[in-house]
């Protein structure tokens, strides 16, 4: 039921499955912790961001990969490895681009009582985690399953 969760079909995609198995295990972001509500379902919860989710927050990041290896799969004829390589490669720098946006505005880290800090002044938001340590690891997470 997982596996489906992130578009793999259990029996057309078989050898595909450990990719579900990554994702199920996949640590939380920095930031992100689990809770459980009054009616015993998970959900997520960023108090940075502010957002909370049924869904664990790398579910999107595994249903991306399973889509980029899956559209690689579907190439006629079957891609070398060096277009293997250029699609991971244009991959990671097209995400690498968006979270390079989305690190816009972040400044730090600051020093206070409490230790470091960061801050996004557009958004009045600190955080004590440094943004782009959250974008790293999911950069390299996603470089890491690719090349598999």
């Amino acid at each position: 039921a997982y596996a489906v969760s992130i578009g793999l079909d259990s029996e057309a995609d078989a050898d595909l499955l450990w990719l579900a198995r990554e994702a199920f295990v996949a640590p939380l972001p920095p930031a992100w912790t689990e809770h459980v509500d009054v009616d015993g379902r998970v959900f997520y919860y960023n108090p940075v961001s502010q957002e909370s989710t049924w869904s664990h927050p790398m579910d999107k990041v595994f249903m991306e990969l399973v889509g980029v290896v899956k559209a690689l799969r579907s190439e006629t004829p079957p891609p070398s490895e060096e277009r293997q390589a250029v699609a991971i490669a244009d991959h990671v720098s097209q995400v690498h681009q968006i979270a390079c946006q989305q690190l816009m505005g972040w400044n730090g880290p600051y020093s206070s009582e409490g230790g470091f800090y960061y801050y996004h002044q557009a958004m009045d938001l600190s955080s004590w985690d440094n943004p782009a340590e959250a974008f790293e690891r999911e950069l390299a997470l996603r470089e890491d399953v690719l090349r598999r």
